[in-house]
């Protein structure tokens, strides 16, 4: 799912509700992934058949290998 030859990724993107930001980094054991999202935003996660729900604010997954 994740692009072969990258350790790690992040990007931003300003929106008018605030700033969402997300990043992932290749482990030894799977791929952490880091969100944030501004108030007043609906958002989801999907990444290699996990389809999680984000609130607004900071939110640590882990995908295991």
């Amino acid at each position: 799912v994740l692009p072969e030859g990258l350790d790690s990724a992040s990007g931003s993107v300003i929106v008018p509700q605030g700033k969402i930001a997300v990043s992932w980094s290749k482990t030894p054991n799977g791929t952490a992934f880091t969100v944030e999202i501004p108030a007043n935003v609906d958002a989801e996660f999907r990444c290699g058949g996990l389809c999680q729900k984000l609130k607004p604010g900071k939110t640590e997954l882990f995908l295991r290998k």
